[in-house]
């Protein structure tokens, strides 16, 4: 394979350069296509790489339970191979069209299973130096990070969504009636639980629903390049603050927490420094898609 179809492959495996993170495309895109290249060979599905990235995110946070700075640098070296089988599983689904909603659903319930075992690891390690309202600050942190992944999750997809046509936008309606048509009890069980995580998403975004819910009644509207070409002169810069709200800005977080041995480093960036970022993130996307809307409608 020669450099021009490397690189036409690796822009067929990513989602788009708008919403890619640029720690992504240097490092973890790069490796993650090698993996899935591989994998694609030896017949290797998405989601059986997003099972094995849970045990290298689970590992990684019992190895920075120990105050050894040894110890969590191989931490550190599991949380990154995480990252890439993160990176390598959504790439082998593009590339293969086996593309889900459970394979999305499963990435996103491993990346709580790493952050799980992270925050429990934690705990238990600054525990005895900094009792219960550093207990309190990462229950708090928790919270944020659930929130502010959703969101960030949100607004990219309603990016990919609008601007490209490949996102995975989803519409709680639409999910609640699939739900329904389910025939097994656990298909029935995990759709909930993503029925209730998009609620969460959606929850203050009143006039990007309002503004997506137009365009989906109007699609010779939503096609028109100048629309979208609008929506994404306000979304795109929002976008690197969606990217800060995910997984790499926390890692570099945590890994400056270990290095300082004070877990009140990572507690403070989740809780203050993210939710401030979160909070402007939704005011401007919201001014943004209700001027939009009245454009539009105009």
């Amino acid at each position: 394979m020669n450099k021009a179809e490397y690189n036409a492959l690796m822009m067929s495996s990513i989602k788009s350069l708008d919403t890619e993170e640029k720690v992504d495309l240097a490092i973890f895109r790069p490796l993650g296509l090698r993996i899935a290249l591989l994998a694609k060979r030896l017949g290797i599905t998405p989601n059986v790489i997003t099972i094995v990235s849970v045990f290298a995110g689970v590992a990684a946070g019992h190895l920075f339970y120990y105050d050894d700075i040894l110890i969590n640098i191989l931490g550190i070296l599991c949380l990154s191979l995480g990252s890439t089988l993160d990176s390598a599983d959504g790439q082998l689904a593009r590339m293969t069209g086996q593309c889900s909603e459970f394979g999305r659903i499963l990435d996103g319930v491993a990346g709580y299973l790493w952050f799980v075992s992270i925050y429990l690891h934690l705990i238990l390690r600054f525990y005895p130096e900094f009792g219960l309202p550093m207990v309190a600050g990462i229950v708090l942190g928790v919270l944020s990070h659930s929130y502010q992944s959703g969101v960030a999750d949100y607004y990219r997809n309603a990016h990919l969504t609008i601007v490209f046509g490949k996102g995975e936008l989803s519409d709680t309606d639409e999910l609640k009636k699939n739900s329904a048509d389910e025939k097994s009890a656990f298909s029935r069980f995990v759709s909930k639980i993503y029925i209730a995580y998009t609620e969460i998403q959606q929850g203050r975004t009143k006039n990007f629903r309002a503004l997506w819910r137009f365009l989906r009644s109007n699609p010779e509207i939503a096609s028109y390049s100048e629309t979208k070409a609008k929506f994404r002169r306000f979304s795109l810069p929002l976008q690197k603050y969606c990217n800060g709200m995910t997984l790499n800005s926390r890692f570099f977080a945590i890994y400056f927490a270990l290095i300082l041995n004070n877990i009140w480093v990572y507690i403070v960036y989740e809780v203050i420094v993210l939710n401030f970022v979160v909070a402007y993130t939704i005011h401007m996307h919201e001014r943004g898609s209700k001027n939009l809307l009245d454009e539009l409608q105009a």
